[in-house]
């Protein structure tokens, strides 16, 4: 997921960029821009260890928000050249917003638990019966 949003979406918009004629933006820039996007996830990751969910939460905005900053500043003068981009500006908005909220459920979404949902056994609780260990 991560490489396709790293470098799929990027040559895909340079792509329909080419197929429009607008801007004159190479694949190595737009690979880079998306690459430095993603630049601030790193540290998120790292602090997202903390066992707070608000701070995790408000932790993730605020790499969304600067991340999305960062794309919007070097994306938008590209293509605000045509009309008929607009409607890409918002399709990449919505895919960032996608990102951010799929690193937060399924890489830094995890839950504090105090023990084990099963416990311990202990070798008193099993039954040993045809080389087979069955739990009482």
């Amino acid at each position: 997921m991560v490489y396709a949003y790293a470098f799929g979406l990027p040559m895909a918009l340079w792509l329909v960029l080419r197929y429009l004629g607008v801007g004159e933006w190479g694949i190595a820039d737009a690979l880079g821009v998306w690459g430095y996007d993603l630049f601030v996830w790193i540290p998120v990751s790292i602090l997202c260890v903390i066992p707070n969910w608000v701070v995790r939460w408000v932790l993730v905005g605020i790499a969304f928000g600067l991340s999305g900053y960062f794309l919007v500043a070097n994306v938008f003068p590209i293509l605000a050249d045509a009309k008929a981009t607009r409607l890409l500006i918002v399709l990449v908005a919505a895919l960032h917003a996608a990102l951010a909220l799929t690193f937060k459920i399924v890489f830094l979404g995890y839950y504090v638990v105090a023990e084990p949902v099963l416990g311990r056994i202990r070798p008193s609780d099993c039954l040993r019966s045809n080389n087979y260990v069955t739990r009482q």
